[in-house]
């Protein structure tokens, strides 16, 4: 890469010293093809990655919390094996045994699950990733499977296969299996907080990314996409020679037949469509801008016809819009973008004023005057800021390829066919194609943040699922263990009331507990994920404030299960309770 640069460097500076004028302010960069192919999507990547990884700490701490509460009703097995000689590391090796087998049929059923997810996840994301396209099982995918699975399963293990080694035969014969002791009960409940902050990091990058989403749908692109028919028309240059009359002659024809069709309210043409990815920048000379040396504003510049603008429903904010008047016989005339009518010429009118766009321009007077100003128009993309941009008529500068835009009464797909017909009558020879409604542009403009909010969001509700899954078995073991004293407390005058309050509270204490780490947790680590977010802040209030009562509503619904069963626990059966 070094010795890449450095030769493009070297070249760069010769042409520097023969074109000046062109390559004088020119640079060279030199990136490896991987960089260049996945810089956009990697930081999308890493944070669905440290998601999945959460999920997974998650699902751990689910299972050893499982594992733990039956770690404990084997005391007396282990206890006995113990006695009968068995070594610490003989009781440890078992467990963890046990473990890593529970989690390689953990992994194979996901093998399984995941090869068909894989398609769905490929099929939604290869406009988003194209590299998705060659993804697929195979060895490497088998064998990291597979060493996930035996690490989690020593993960998941190593709490419960370290209880074992408590095991103490004369007490556990002693306490008859009637209790628990505290170290337990505590450990049960961390793991239980555990899930429940984690599932709160989730909870609050997927939501983060779905406020995103919202925020980008609202931004109002400068145009109205509704009713709108798009495609692209691209004129060979062997019949239809740049910068003569057949392409402006051909266009002249294509829109009025377009227009004379039933249900097209108005047609126009651009050389390229608003949120399509593409742009075309030019070097512009302001009349009366004075810039820093090396530093000539480059707006972007697109070519239209004079029902560009009614089509697309972009507002005039002064001025006049391009006529059919504005012909190659006409005096030269550009419209700006309020943007770069402001950056040129702050506080004052710029209609009258004139533009020079050398290098680009082929009239031998290069002038242009302005004649109208228009609202910005969102091309790079909705979370782009404002551009500068000026828009040159057809007529005046005539190129070959250019994407109709037709504003319809109704479905405007529907009409695809018959524009596809008149097309054919001018020119039987000439390619169509990305037919599309303006809707449909617009949507995969949000592609890549629909995407990952979708796949963060699936994580994020998994996470909570097994972390209410956790919660309930905490509670419902706590109920099982502390059936002779819920009796006990029935037996002294306790309304069921008063138990449904205990495992309640019991539930909700264990929430403000894990909300108020994952929280913190929550807000150190989505700063990381800055800048995938539009619209809103890495801390945004609402978005953890509305996690804070899903996860409420959630829970209360987790210890309702086990608090109504210790209701109606019979005290007699529970003072009989062994």
């Amino acid at each position: 890469m070094e010795q890449a640069q450095a030769d493009l460097n070297q070249i760069n500076r010769a042409l520097a010293k023969q074109f000046p004028d062109e390559y004088a302010t020119t640079g060279i960069r030199v990136v490896s093809l991987q960089n260049d192919v996945a810089a956009g999507v990697r930081p999308t990547l890493l944070v669905l990655l440290a998601a999945i990884g959460f999920l997974l700490l998650i699902a751990c701490a689910n299972v050893s919390n499982l594992l733990l509460a039956r770690a404990i009703r084997r005391k007396r097995e282990f206890a006995l094996r113990s006695a009968l000689g068995a070594g610490r590391v003989q009781l440890v090796r078992q467990v963890l045994t046990e473990c890593i087998v529970l989690s390689l049929c953990g992994g194979v059923c996901a093998v399984v699950l995941a090869y068909y997810t894989t398609q769905i996840i490929v099929a939604a994301g290869a406009k988003v990733i194209p590299q998705l396209v060659g993804v697929s099982m195979d060895l490497r995918v088998l064998a990291f499977t597979a060493l996930v699975s035996v690490l989690a399963g020593v993960l998941f293990g190593l709490v419960p296969a370290l209880r074992t080694l408590e095991a103490n035969l004369s007490q556990t014969l002693t306490d008859c299996a009637r209790s628990t002791t505290a170290s337990h009960d505590l450990n049960r409940k961390t793991l239980a907080v555990s899930e429940i902050a984690l599932a709160v990091v989730l909870l609050a990058g997927g939501g983060l990314l779905l406020r995103t989403l919202s925020k980008l749908r609202a931004v109002d692109p400068g145009f109205r996409s509704d009713h709108l028919l798009t495609m692209d028309i691209a004129l060979p240059g062997s019949k239809y020679p740049e910068n003569t009359a057949q392409p402006r002659r051909f266009f002249r024809e294509l829109l009025d037949s377009v227009n004379s069709l039933p249900g097209v309210k108005t047609a126009g043409a651009v050389s390229i469509l608003p949120l399509g990815a593409n742009f075309d920048t030019a070097g512009a000379e302001p009349e009366g801008f004075a810039h820093a040396p090396g530093q000539t504003p480059y707006p972007e510049r697109y070519i239209v016809t004079p029902g560009y603008f009614d089509a697309m429903k972009i507002w005039l904010v002064r001025g006049r819009f391009l006529a059919d008047a504005d012909d190659e016989h006409a005096p030269l005339s550009v419209l700006l973008s309020e943007t770069a009518a402001h950056s040129w010429w702050p506080d004052q009118d710029p209609l009258g004023r004139r533009v020079k766009l050398p290098g680009f321009d082929p009239s031998p007077q290069p002038w242009r005057t302005v004649v109208g100003v228009v609202q910005d128009v969102k091309q790079a993309g909705l979370n782009s800021p404002h551009t500068m941009q000026v828009y040159l008529p057809h007529a005046q500068y005539s190129t070959q390829d250019l994407t109709l835009v037709v504003r319809t009464d109704s479905d405007p797909l529907s009409l695809a066919g018959e524009i596809r017909h008149n097309l054919a009558r001018l020119d039987p020879d000439l390619p169509v194609s990305n037919i599309a409604s303006m809707d449909q542009v617009l949507d995969n403009s949000v592609v890549s943040q629909r995407f990952s909010a979708a796949l963060l969001g699936s994580l994020a509700g998994l996470g909570l699922l097994l972390a209410v899954v956790g919660v309930y078995g905490v509670l419902s073991y706590g109920v099982s263990q502390r059936t002779r004293e819920i009796g006990i407390r029935m037996a002294l005058g306790a309304a069921r009331r008063d138990v449904l309050a205990l495992v309640v509270s019991g539930g909700f204490k264990l929430l403000a507990i894990g909300v108020a780490l994952g929280t913190a947790l929550a807000l150190a680590l989505t700063r990381l994920m800055a800048n995938l977010l539009f619209g809103v802040t890495a801390n945004d209030p609402l978005t953890f404030a509305s996690i804070a009562v899903l996860l409420s509503a959630v829970v209360l619904l987790a210890c309702l299960i086990p608090a109504r069963r210790a209701a109606t626990v019979d005290p007699m059966v529970a003072l009989r309770y062994e």
